[in-house]
């Protein structure tokens, strides 16, 4: 879904996936707007049709902006782009799934019966709106469905991303075990002869000064 982020972006003047989309929602609002007031529909149902016309464009441009600040700070966590970009197709593709479960139930609706047809085919996009909503709601990234992408996206790509993004950090916790070795050599050796001897010299002399208390 995103295999460049300049490619989404584009460079500003509507050449981006995003923009594009963007454009292509704004039109199928406004044709969907002009088919509804001339259907004929009594005014309740039109205000419904309307209405689901709106909300479907305020998710696209939420999910775009949630796309785009998602991108925006796992990047500055040092993570891999192409990783990332992974991690936000696979979250796009978990959210079409997550509608057309509801919308392929449609498929099979009988066209001979219109009543029939109409009414199931109202409450299939209604439970796709219901989906959108809880996208929405839960600001897409406290969604259930986004959390499941995000861990098995950690538990597939960030095992070999992590050498080099921590290099760092690996060099630093590898001179510290190596200094607390050192440490415990050295406290495991206790109080060389050596150092008892220059000590024993020390308090003999102290010891031999005028004044000083043998019995102390």
């Amino acid at each position: 879904m995103f295999e460049k982020w300049e490619n989404w972006k584009g460079n500003g003047t509507g050449d981006g996936v995003k923009e594009r989309l963007t454009q292509a929602m704004n039109l199928a609002v406004e044709r969907h707007e002009v088919y509804v007031q001339s259907s004929g529909l009594p005014a309740e149902l039109k205000e419904m049709a309307l209405k689901t016309a709106e909300l479907t464009r305020a998710f696209w441009l939420a999910l775009t902006t949630y796309i785009d600040d998602e991108y925006m700070m796992l990047i500055s966590f040092k993570l891999s782009p192409k990783h990332v970009l992974l991690l936000l197709s696979n979250q796009v593709v978990q959210i079409c799934d997550d509608m057309f479960a509801h919308r392929s139930r449609g498929a099979n609706v009988d066209l001979q019966d219109r009543a029939a047809g109409i009414t199931r085919l109202a409450w299939c996009t209604l439970q796709a709106h219901s989906v959108m909503s809880s996208y929405v709601a839960q600001k897409f990234r406290n969604h259930p469905s986004i959390s499941g992408t995000f861990v098995r996206f950690l538990t597939r790509h960030m095992t070999d991303a992590a050498p080099s993004g921590c290099e760092d950090l690996v060099k630093r916790i590898k001179k510290v075990e190596d200094d607390l070795a050192t440490l415990k050599r050295e406290l495991a050796k206790g109080v060389s002869q050596a150092d008892f001897d220059t000590f024993k010299k020390r308090v003999e002399k102290f010891m031999e000064k005028p004044g000083g208390n043998r019995n102390a």
